[in-house]
């Protein structure tokens, strides 16, 4: 499979990355905005998230992220009838709804731990669902210059423990009926790694992709790149980003999620022909 670049879009008013549709006057004009160029620079992948799992941020109700997602569902496959919709929700009433209105893909930043149902809502619509491993305590993060962080403990052993954890979120989705072929896996960059995890988990692709998943890979923008690089606002990230990227599209990565989605779609799509034949 050619990796494919899956562009952001927040249906949020507090994204860590200042770039959520309701951050803005006109949430249309900006949806618009934001996925006009990607869907012509040959984009066909969204992700699609109405609640914020930022450090710190304020947890929300399912109406309200029903309520969230309803315009923007309506309005992108309107106007993009080809593009994949993704929708990311820990919640399984609000991957119900998201799936009944348009969405081909669930998010699951759990992993199915966190909602009982959520597994049941994905068999009944059959549809692909991205197990994120995630050590993030919601309620126990740091500030510090770049931005805030989940606390993370170092860890002896970390890639046999993400791993074995990995492992077992899978077993734990199989034992809820679900099928192999539904199943692709986000090793959860950031949540409750420290810089040094999240950069193992970079080194880690060859490991994960042995269990014979697709693989999705989501370091856009996040803090272990400001920590690394100094760079104190999220929108000053690109640089960094662009480097995970590059990486994800040498390792042929399926899913990479990322803002600045026009940039890396022509990223990919110019490293796709240099590749020799």
């Amino acid at each position: 499979m050619i990796s494919q670049i899956v562009a952001i879009i927040n249906a949020t008013d507090d994204s860590f990355s200042g770039d959520g549709v309701h951050q803005s006057s006109d949430w249309q004009d900006t949806l618009t905005q934001q996925c006009d160029a990607f869907y012509h620079a040959g984009g066909r992948y969204v992700d699609i998230g109405a609640e914020s799992t930022r450090p710190g941020a304020t947890p929300i109700t399912a109406d309200e992220e029903q309520q969230r997602l309803a315009p923007i569902l309506q309005y992108i496959r309107a106007h993009y009838p080809d593009m994949m919709i993704g929708v990311d929700t820990m919640k399984a009433s609000v991957a119900d709804f998201a799936l009944q209105h348009g969405a081909q893909m669930i998010n699951d930043v759990t992993g199915l731990y966190h909602d009982s149902d959520m597994a049941n809502v994905i068999k009944h619509y059959d549809v692909p669902i991205v197990l994120m491993h995630n050590w993030a305590n919601w309620g126990a993060y740091q500030h510090h210059q770049h931005g805030a962080s989940y606390d993370a403990q170092n860890i002896k052993n970390f890639s046999d423990k993400v791993m074995s954890d990995i492992d077992k979120m899978i077993n734990h989705a199989l034992q809820h009926h679900l099928k192999e072929s539904q199943i692709i896996i986000d090793p959860g960059i950031g949540f409750g790694k420290t810089i040094e995890q999240n950069l193992i988990l970079f080194h880690m692709i060859d490991d994960l992709k042995s269990f014979g998943y697709p693989l999705y890979y989501g370091a856009s923008r996040k803090s272990f790149i400001g920590r690394v690089l100094q760079r104190d606002n999220p929108q000053d990230r690109l640089g960094g980003t662009a480097a995970t990227v590059a990486l994800c599209l040498q390792y042929d990565i399926d899913y990479i999620r990322v803002h600045d989605a026009v940039f890396f779609q022509d990223m990919a799509v110019l490293y796709q022909r240099l590749i020799p034949s």
